[in-house]
């Protein structure tokens, strides 16, 4: 299948409630991709295969946790400190909702935990 890391990343972000074509919502699915990939090469270096749809919903929920994106998200789309944690936190939400929904009960269960 063509593009899954970005229909995932797309189906957290619509659970959001931003018009998925905004700049945002944009640069939030590009983000949550990029982390997936750095996760999926983090799990092959130790020998292990994170699927593509799992990752993607690992990435979401975990980017709140990186000021870094927090910063970039205030730098390219001129968001406050304050709207940026709460387009992350809403991408945190939308994650944990899809997984419930799709039977990762695991994914949010390992957030809990966190």
């Amino acid at each position: 299948m063509f593009f899954v890391r970005r229909r995932w990343a797309v189906r957290v972000i619509t659970e959001t409630g931003l018009p998925i074509k905004s700049a945002i919502a944009t640069l939030l699915i590009d983000l949550i991709i990029w982390a997936a990939k750095q996760n999926e090469a983090s799990a092959r270096s130790v020998g292990q295969r994170l699927p593509k749809a799992e990752s993607i919903l690992l990435a979401a929920v975990g980017l709140h946790r990186n000021p870094t994106i927090a910063r970039r998200l205030q730098r390219d789309i001129d968001l406050t400190d304050k709207e940026a944690h709460q387009a992350l936190d809403a991408t945190r939400t939308g994650a944990r909702i899809v997984a419930r929904a799709y039977g990762f009960d695991r994914l949010v269960a390992l957030d809990d935990a966190r």
